[in-house]
């Protein structure tokens, strides 16, 4: 097992020799994961799901802004001519 001393939380994400593993929540709080004997590649990622969700939110919010401001922009065009 491959022991990490850094906090556990459900955002993480991890792969050993290109096949994806579980993280798993070890003495109290930190994560492990299981590597098979010898030489492998681990690669670890962070996911945070309320960021994503967050960061999504916003995408939609600035396109709607946007497309108030364009119909705002065509309204006063239409208006002047």
């Amino acid at each position: 097992m491959l022991f990490l001393r850094e906090h556990w939380s459900p955002g993480w994400k991890v792969w050993v020799n290109g096949k994806r593993q579980e993280v798993l929540n070890v003495r109290d709080g930190f994560r492990g994961v299981l590597v098979p004997a010898g030489t492998s590649e681990v690669r670890l990622a962070f996911y945070p799901t309320l960021f994503l969700a967050l960061l999504g939110l916003s995408a939609v919010v600035f396109i709607g802004w946007a497309a108030c401001l364009l119909y705002q922009w065509r309204k006063s065009r239409r208006a002047t001519a």
